[in-house]
């Protein structure tokens, strides 16, 4: 029996199809494109391989549809499940992070360090310049002494000091004593000098021993009594006879009672020997010089007051109150050097002074006195 529903009935038994759009918020999975070229049955042999020895075709004449079978693509879409609101999943594509290849990793690690070189190189350029360009010798440093504005006189009266003994020094300066252009080399030879076999180094030597003798004759020092005979050992046999009985250092002692007195100190200053005469006599050979010098003394101010300590300083002046210069007559005998022995005066060059006087009247000549 067939039952016939209403119009009615038939409407409230269908019921609508579910909604099976997607919201708006929800992503689809993208479709899968086929590849447009018609894949090539497994069993067919491939029309395009490469032996050995072939060229390579261009690859933009080869179709997608022959292209090799390794290939690099990106990864896949990650897919993530999400709970609609009528109970059904959908399913979310989330892209995947891009991967560097290694190719870009070489590229980026070659770019930095370029870029770090290039640097380098341009900060050691710049150095360079900067040294050559602007470096500047140092300057010396320039340094000014500040003018001092004298002082004003004072104004006060300067009391006079006490009265003392009046000095028999004067501190002046010592004029030009001295030999032959300011050397001891003779301008000059006496006559015989060369035809007796002498030299003008024997000249000089001669010239030395007369101004040690000298020098050692007229130095004293109060508080050294070998002052008194330092020049007695320059001296001839008869020289050092005539040195005890006649020179007033060792004759008795009143110079040394006023040498003690005095405290007295002298050196003779500006000695010039000057190579006078020349004379043979038998087989002896006999030379003549004068020594001109000046004395300076040191002395105590007032030697008769023991407790004054003041002393003056200055060379020896005459009654006109210049400086005195005396001369010193010296007569030197030849002695062959190879009779001298090993310690022979003055290193056995050749002279001993036999005779000398001080500041005799007239510059009278020395006499030849025996024994020589």
């Amino acid at each position: 029996m067939t039952t016939q529903l209403s119009s009615d009935n038939e409407q409230d038994l269908i019921q609508d199809p579910p909604n099976i759009q997607p919201s708006a918020d929800t992503m689809l999975i993208p479709s899968f494109q086929p590849v447009s070229a018609t894949a090539q049955s497994p069993g067919a042999p491939s029309p395009y391989y490469i032996q050995e020895g072939d060229d390579v075709p261009d690859v933009g004449s080869v179709s997608s549809a022959f292209a090799t079978p390794f290939q690099y693509s990106s990864a896949l879409p990650t897919m993530n499940e999400v709970q609609a609101t009528g109970g059904e999943h959908v399913y979310t594509a989330t892209a995947p992070t891009p991967t560097p290849s290694f190719g870009e990793k070489k590229a980026g690690r070659s770019s930095l360090f370029k870029i770090a070189l290039v640097t380098i190189v341009t900060v050691v350029v710049l150095s360079v310049l900067s040294l050559t360009v602007f470096a500047q010798p140092t300057q010396p440093l320039a340094t000014t002494t500040p003018q001092q504005t004298p002082a004003p006189a004072p104004t006060t009266k300067a009391v006079p000091p006490a009265p003392t003994a009046k000095p028999t020094l004067v501190p002046t300066a010592m004029p030009p004593v001295g030999t032959q252009n300011g050397i001891w080399v003779p301008q000059q030879l006496p006559a015989g000098w060369m035809d007796a076999g002498l030299t003008t180094g024997d000249a000089i030597f001669a010239e030395r021993t007369a101004w040690t003798f000298a020098d050692r004759e007229e130095a004293i020092d109060f508080r050294s009594i070998g002052t008194m005979t330092a020049a007695r050992f320059i001296l001839t046999p008869g020289g050092k006879t005539r040195f005890a009985q006649n020179d007033r250092r060792v004759a008795n002692d009143d110079f040394l009672r006023v040498v003690q007195k005095k405290d007295l100190i002298q050196s003779a200053v500006g000695l010039g020997p000057h190579l006078v005469k020349f004379q043979a006599q038998d087989k002896n050979q006999f030379v003549w010089f004068d020594v001109s010098f000046q004395l300076y003394q040191s002395q105590r101010a007032n030697p008769d007051n023991p407790k004054d300590q003041r002393r003056i300083d200055g060379l020896e002046v005459d009654a006109t109150h210049q400086p005195r210069i005396h001369h010193m007559s010296i007569l030197l005998h030849r002695i062959d050097p190879k009779n001298q022995g090993a310690d022979a005066p003055m290193g056995g060059s050749g002279w001993l002074v036999s005779n000398y006087g001080l500041d005799l009247p007239g510059n009278t000549p020395l006499e030849i006195l025996q024994p020589i």
